[in-house]
């Protein structure tokens, strides 16, 4: 009666532990696939889109095969970084709509450019990537925080969509020129425009 229940006490023993590790391996996969994405950024900031992956995955300190785990080529893990880049976007696409007194506009077009600048080593390839469908709800999104802005008077009537369009591509001229802090530089850009953007009753 003894041995049995021992015997019975060590399978369950068993049976808990493997339960347990279950939970802890997937959290240890899923911090080990946030570190690969973090460091891919790093490196692509400071090396260019060109960088290999064996690079990321020993600066990740992890093994090569750890990081075609999670993906299985170089252009998946490209590809992740631009759907996130995409969905940062349209998360500050949302955040202005509801910006008062028509700064939606303003408060877009700064977020758009941190993300820009958070991700420099990408956005050749963003540009290239990104899907059709996404480029034109951007236009559209631009084009109604620009009349939103323009109906509230904090943007001059005579600015136009094509204007503001250029202004969102410029900052990537001006995240990806040498520079210590790309961030700071963008928004120094945007104030400018912006500044030249306002009716003179609201300049500031």
């Amino acid at each position: 009666m003894i041995s049995t229940a021992t015997s019975g006490g060590n399978q369950n023993t068993g049976d808990s532990t493997a339960t347990d590790a279950g939970p802890r391996l997937r959290r240890d996969a899923a911090a080990n696939r946030q570190r690969l994405i973090t460091t891919a950024i790093e490196v692509f900031n400071d090396e260019g889109i060109e960088a290999g992956v064996e690079h990321i995955a020993q600066r990740a300190g992890l093994g090569i095969g750890t990081l075609y785990r999670h993906f299985p080529t170089k252009q998946a893990l490209i590809e992740y970084l631009i759907h996130e880049i995409l969905a940062d976007m349209a998360g500050a696409a949302e955040t202005a709509r509801n910006a008062p007194g028509g700064h939606g506009l303003e408060r877009y077009a700064r977020a758009v450019a941190n993300t820009m600048a958070a991700h420099r080593g990408c956005l050749a390839r963003l540009w290239e990537r990104a899907p059709a469908p996404e480029q034109e709800k951007m236009r559209h999104t631009v084009a109604d925080l620009l009349r939103d802005a323009q109906t509230a008077g904090v943007i001059r009537d005579d600015v136009t969509l094509t204007d503001v369009l250029m202004t969102l591509r410029s900052v990537r001229g001006v995240v990806e020129a040498p520079g210590d802090n790309p961030a700071q530089a963008c928004q120094r850009h945007l104030d400018f425009i912006f500044a030249g953007m306002r009716p003179a009753s609201v300049q500031r």
